[in-house]
């Protein structure tokens, strides 16, 4: 029985499989943060973008849209 649990403790196939799940948790976690971040800065982009054109005047801006 310590024989084999010695040689269980030395026994490090699994090591590198770990090493990867981490690795590519680490990824997933970090593209679920750049994803969030961009789509919060685009939302309040497109809002911005929809504000400054509800606000334009047409006849401001073309002067033939008021039929002058």
């Amino acid at each position: 029985m310590r024989n084999q649990f010695s040689k269980f403790l030395r026994d490090d196939n699994g090591a590198v499989t770990v090493d990867w799940i981490v690795l590519v948790a680490a990824l997933v976690g970090l593209a679920v943060a750049v994803s969030t971040a961009v789509s919060l800065h685009t939302a309040q982009l497109a809002g911005s973008a929809v504000n400054a054109i509800e606000t334009q005047d047409a006849a401001r801006v073309i002067p033939e849209a008021t039929g002058s």
